[in-house]
């Protein structure tokens, strides 16, 4: 993954975390794009 996207990525995370606790915030983003991408895996290199 590019930096830039990561850095990009990390700046909306500040934004969205700055009303509450980063650490509660960046727990429930791993969850949900962790829960994603074992979706995205199983359904094949080119879902439609």
């Amino acid at each position: 993954m590019p930096l830039e996207t990561v850095r990009a990525f990390d700046t909306l995370i500040d934004k969205v975390v700055a009303q509450g606790n980063r650490w509660s915030m960046l727990e429930h983003f791993k969850g949900y794009f962790g829960a994603l991408a074992a979706v995205l895996s199983r359904a094949g290199p080119n879902p439609t």
